[in-house]
């Protein structure tokens, strides 16, 4: 599976722009199979809390009677609001992961935007769920902050990674529509901010594990909004700040949010925790996903 490198849903413009802002939206790209599994993923994840919150008395029944977009969302609030920490948890790390992950449009995406198709998925990735009017202890709004700020964080590995030069890029999609009441992203453009890397405030980090801008710097730009409708692809840099905006509807957002890199120069955390998704050199060197999935032993939910 190696990107068609002909044929491309990344247009001059949109790369120039990409350059220039250090974000793009690529509409109606994002395949449905995609889509599909990362419902799957969330359906998976808020199954599991559901039966945990219940096993602690925290709720009386299943909340079934809810909809994917609406059943967290009223479970998480009945149960009081309880603690804990989002991933990537193990009910990521999971064939279907790997399958959005290896996407050709996405494969593609990263091929033009990072300039080589020796692609390699960065350790990262996640699904997050974002409800209205609750912070979870600063984990449900994505606060301000940039993807480069994280690497300077170990995750417990002890491979923090201090050479935040490395290009690594940010695809991001919503499951659903999302707007300014509904949860979707927004963004300072690198051309404003002379795609600084900011210095790292933590938000609590010990607990929650959110690093980002301090309050000071991200009062100091101009937000740019971006509403997305289910199949849009949002694409950010390693050094493009970005955030959430507040839920106010009383619904679950789910997203899923994935990162690429150049094999020929990993970070430390894509090194141990990332595997090459695309090689025209050598498609010999694509890592299965049985290796992958031995590699990401599961850490507790």
């Amino acid at each position: 599976m190696n990107a068609n490198l002909t044929e491309s849903v990344v247009s001059p413009e949109s790369l120039a722009s990409y350059r220039r802002h250090g974000f793009i939206v690529l509409r109606d790209v994002v395949p449905e199979e995609c889509l599909q599994l990362g419902e799957t993923l969330v359906t998976r994840w808020t199954d599991f809390n559901v039966r945990r919150w219940r096993s602690l008395g925290l709720l009386n029944h299943d909340y079934a009677e809810y909809d994917l977009w609406h059943r967290y969302a009223m479970a998480y609030r009945d149960a009081g609001w309880p603690h804990h920490r989002r991933n990537p948890n193990h009910h990521l790390i999971a064939e279907e992961m790997y399958r959005i992950m290896r996407s050709p449009t996405f494969i593609d995406v990263a091929t033009r935007l990072i300039g080589t198709p020796e692609i390699s998925v960065h350790g990262i990735f996640n699904a997050r769920p974002q409800v209205r009017d609750r912070n979870w202890d600063g984990l449900l709004t994505t606060k301000w902050h940039q993807d480069g700020q994280f690497r300077f964080q170990p995750y417990g590995d002890g491979d923090a990674d201090l050479d935040a030069s490395k290009h690594v890029i940010t695809l991001w999609f919503p499951l659903q529509s999302v707007d300014a009441d509904s949860g979707c992203l927004q963004v300072f453009s690198i051309q404003e901010t002379q795609n600084k890397l900011f210095d790292v405030y933590e938000h609590d980090y010990e607990r929650t594990g959110t690093v980002g801008l301090s309050p000071e710097d991200s009062a100091r730009f101009t937000p740019i909004v971006v509403p997305m409708n289910r199949g849009d692809l949002l694409v950010l840099s390693q050094r493009t700040p970005h955030a959430a905006v507040p839920m106010t509807v009383d619904r679950a957002r789910w997203s899923v949010d994935i990162r690429y890199e150049a094999t020929e120069s990993p970070t430390a955390h894509g090194k141990k925790f990332g595997f090459v998704a695309n090689s025209v050199a050598d498609p010999s060197s694509v890592t299965p996903v049985s290796e992958w999935l031995l590699k990401r032993v599961p850490p507790n939910p």
